[in-house]
C-alpha cells in the first residue's frame, strides 16, 4: 500500500523554521534564512562610511584650531558695559580680568581724617550768642590708636563749649583744657568720631566772638571731604 504524504502548511512566521518531512535522523543546520530576510544594502553601509569620515576631519581640525562650525558671539556694541559718572579719587576698572592689576595707588582702608577747612555758623538763642565749629571727615576708616584733638583760639571770652555732634558717648581718655576769660579752648579723646558725620562744637557767650585760630588731629592732606 502507497502512503499517502501528509501536506504541512505554515503560515506567517517571524522567526526561523526548519521543515523536516519523513525524515529519519537528526536534522542539522547551521545558518537558516527566509525569503524576508535581507542582507545589509551598500547604501546603508556608504551612509555611516561618510559619517565616520566627516567625524575624524572635525575632530582633526578642532584639534588644530580650526573650528568649521561658526560660533554666534555677541555683537560688542552688546557686550556688557560699565559706565562711571562723577569720579572724586582714583578709580581701577576690571572687566572680564584674568590674572593681577597693576595701578600706581590704590587706596585700600585709606584713613579717616578731619578737613581743615571748618565751616562757621553763628545765631541768636535768647540774651546768649551762640557759634559752631563745623569740622567736616574724609572718608575711610578710622584709626583706633588715633586720638582726635581739637584746640581754638576766640576773640572774646566765653561761658561753655562742648562737642554736640559728632562724638558718640561714652568718650574715651578725655581731656578738656579751658581758659574762658582769654577764649582759649582744648579737647581730646581716643573716641573715633562717627562715620559720615561732622563733628560739632558749640560755644555759647554773652557777647558776639569770632574765631581766631583752630588746630585739629588727625588732619586731612586732601580734599575728599563729606560734607
Amino acid at each position: 500500500m502507497t502512503k499517502k504524504k501528509s501536506k504541512i502548511r505554515i503560515g506567517n512566521v517571524k522567526r526561523d523554521v526548519i521543515i523536516s518531512q519523513d525524515q529519519s535522523g537528526g536534522t542539522t543546520a547551521h545558518e537558516t534564512r527566509t525569503a524576508t530576510d535581507k542582507k545589509p544594502s551598500k547604501s546603508k553601509w556608504s551612509i555611516i562610511t561618510v559619517i565616520v569620515v566627516v567625524a575624524s576631519i572635525v575632530t582633526i581640525l578642532t584639534y588644530f584650531g580650526v573650528k568649521p562650525i561658526k560660533e554666534n558671539k555677541m555683537p560688542k556694541d552688546e557686550e556688557g558695559k560699565i559706565s562711571i559718572g562723577d569720579v572724586n579719587g582714583d578709580v581701577v576698572i576690571s572687566q572680564n580680568q584674568s590674572g593681577g592689576i597693576t595701578a600706581h595707588r590704590v587706596n585700600v582702608n585709606q584713613q579717616r581724617a578731619i578737613s581743615p577747612q571748618a565751616q562757621i555758623r553763628k545765631e541768636k538763642r535768647g540774651d546768649k550768642f551762640i557759634l559752631q565749629v563745623i569740622l567736616n571727615q574724609t572718608s575711610g576708616v578710622w584709626d583706633p590708636s588715633t586720638m582726635f584733638k581739637l584746640q581754638i583760639k576766640m576773640s572774646g571770652p566765653y561761658e561753655t563749649a562742648n562737642i554736640v555732634k559728632g562724638l558718640p558717648s561714652p568718650r574715651f581718655e578725655v581731656r578738656t583744657t579751658e581758659d574762658k576769660e582769654n577764649g582759649f579752648f582744648a579737647y581730646s579723646t581716643r573716641t573715633a568720631p562717627l562715620k559720615d558725620e561732622p563733628v560739632i562744637l558749640e560755644i555759647q557767650s554773652e557777647t558776639e566772638i569770632d574765631l581766631e585760630e583752630l588746630s585739629v588731629e588727625p588732619l586731612a592732606k586732601n580734599e575728599n571731604v563729606n560734607p
